[in-house]
């Protein structure tokens, strides 16, 4: 029978070992996975705690087996005081009784094992409720909801005749600053993976120190002629590439120009540009500014090519002349181009990063040397879809309409003043120079001496890539982020009932080696040993050596506890 074995302290042990294995198992499988969504509503934390409450109870079954045991050969070795019988069967029942055992110097023995064991299996459950813990992080998932524009060819709403929309676009980023991506994500945390856009791209940079203005750009002021004598030259202001801008600069000789003569110290009324915007080249063959060699900003044939140069007239008292000077120069080009580009969204704000910029080359189609064509240096697979709108050659996308595409008929221009020669003061003091007294209005050249043609041309270029997006079917897919309850574990506090686990095995086999080698009866938590192995037993008691013998025996034996009678002392 069981009772006569070590059986039951063997599974129970079993059960503790395995429920912790259990328990390590199921953290391991949900660890760092969103928070299960466990049955009927159980949660994680009930499986573990079920799980370890199962290892505790059956680690105290074990145990108080054990130290049941450990009472028969204490009194099997010599004569025992009888309160050692209560403090030994005491621990076996709960902490209170492990505590008073351990508190009895001469009881520590092996005892002393399960006894500790015992107090310690107080805080396994909570010990395993440290192993489980939950953390906020933010996980991407693949969403529809999660969609930035991707243009992937240059259709437009008219091509090959004037889109109005197009000029629309241009017109825009002269006047306005905001083109920013607006990608959807509900979320308002999102990413997408790398993707390739044909937009318009722009370069500047400048060139005040490389312009160069010849020799012969200034006029004499103090020779006489009749009035309204008008004597007209030329200054060629130009950059090392591309066309020169030929500003005019002209003198009227007329003595009573302004409105307070008094102030004017010379007969000589000056007319020159102080704003000037140029197209430097030209990407149609056989037209003005044509250069098949150029190379503006690191880009070859740039579409447009483009300068803005600032100037004044300043006076020089020796020579008598004024001289045009150039105070400011900026080159800008713009161009197709293909963006590598990164979207994301943090809290809502759009970040759109240019990881790399391809500006392509330019030729003419090979069948029709009307038609100008365009096309990346390298194959992109997400772009230039065959079957678009445009005709293709080799991977292009050609063009019958240009006119420098809308944009440089809307940048070219000149401010022109009249001044005439008079005392002036600056922060040096009162000197003669040249006070203007009207000038031509201009409101694109308004625009960008306010803000520079850096500025606008990088507005144009935005706000048309914009718009050629938005004529564009075509998306680009990426991840939302949300927030997600997942399951974090800190493996360090299984070693709290691993041990445990490992204590109460070795306690076992210590109980189960001085059992056998002592020859003690095993029969652990049994009360019937005190009846039939009682001193004064007859023989036929004596014979009965196991537990089972011992219940046998029971079934047919009858036992009234005598009680004092009334007054008697005990």
């Amino acid at each position: 029978m069981t009772t006569d074995t070590w059986w039951p302290e063997l599974a129970a042990l079993l059960c503790n070992v395995v429920c912790t294995m259990a328990i390590a198992v199921v953290l391991r499988v949900y660890e760092g996975h969103e928070v299960p969504r466990l049955p009927r509503g159980i949660s994680l934390n009930t499986v573990v705690s079920l799980l370890a409450s199962l290892s505790r109870s059956s680690l105290m079954l074990l145990v108080a087996s054990s130290l049941s045991q450990v009472k028969w050969f204490w009194f099997q070795r010599e004569p025992r005081r009888l309160t050692d019988l209560q403090t030994l069967d005491d621990a076996s029942r709960g902490p209170l009784g492990a505590v008073a055992m351990l508190s009895h110097l001469h009881l520590l023995s092996v005892a002393s094992i399960g006894a500790v064991i015992t107090l310690m299996a107080l805080v396994l459950e909570s010990s395993v409720q440290q192993l489980l813990h939950y953390e906020e992080i933010q996980i991407a998932t693949l969403s529809p909801e999660a969609t930035t524009r991707q243009s992937i060819s240059f259709n437009t709403s008219s091509w090959p005749n004037v889109d109005y929309k197009w000029v629309a676009a241009i017109n825009a980023g002269i006047w306005s600053s905001s083109f920013n991506r607006n990608p959807s994500c509900a979320s308002g945390n999102c990413t997408w993976p790398r993707f390739h856009s044909i937009d318009w791209c722009s370069r500047c940079d400048d060139v005040t120190s490389t312009l160069d203005i010849g020799d012969g750009c200034s006029i004499l002021i103090n020779d006489t002629a009749p009035v309204n004598t008008i004597v007209n030259t030329t200054c060629n202001i130009s950059l090392p590439k591309g066309a020169p801008y030929v500003m005019d600069l002209s003198k009227t000789y007329n003595p009573n120009f302004t409105v307070t003569p008094s102030l004017q110290l010379s007969p000589w009324v000056v007319s020159y540009s102080v704003g000037m915007s140029w197209q430097l080249d030209s990407t149609i063959p056989g037209t003005k500014n044509f250069s098949a060699e150029n190379i503006y900003l690191n880009v070859s044939r740039p579409a447009i090519a483009l300068a803005y140069a600032e100037g004044e007239l300043a006076y020089d008292d020796l020579s008598k002349k004024g001289y045009f000077r150039v105070t400011e120069a900026t080159e800008c080009i713009m161009n197709p181009c293909v963006r590598e580009i990164e979207v994301t969204v943090r809290k809502g704000q759009v970040v759109a990063e240019t990881i790399s910029t391809d500006y392509g080359s330019w030729h003419s189609h090979s069948n029709n040397g009307d038609w100008n064509c365009w096309k990346p240096y390298h194959k992109y697979d997400d772009i230039l879809p065959p079957g678009s709108e445009l005709m293709w050659d080799s991977g292009s996308v050609c063009f019958t309409y240009n006119g420098e595409w809308g944009i440089t008929p809307r940048l070219e221009g000149t401010r022109n003043v009249t001044s005439f020669l008079a005392n002036v003061r600056d922060q040096e003091g009162t000197m003669l120079g040249f006070v203007p007294l009207f000038s031509s209005n201009n409101e694109q050249l308004d625009v960008i001496q306010a803000n520079g043609l850096d500025k606008v041309v990088d507005n144009i270029s935005a706000s048309v890539s914009q718009y050629l997006r938005l004529v564009s079917n075509a998306t680009v897919q990426g991840h939302v982020w949300v927030s997600q309850t997942t399951v974090k574990v800190q493996w360090p506090w299984i070693l709290f009932p691993v041990v445990l686990s490992l204590a109460g095995a070795l306690f076992l086999l210590i109980l189960v080696v001085q059992t056998q080698k002592s020859g003690t009866p095993l029969w652990k938590t049994s009360l019937l040993p005190f009846f039939y192995r009682d001193v004064q037993a007859d023989e036929e008691f004596v014979r009965l050596r196991t537990v089972s013998e011992m219940l046998s025996k029971a079934r047919t034996t009858s036992l009234r506890i005598a009680t004092p009678l009334l007054g008697e002392s005990g």
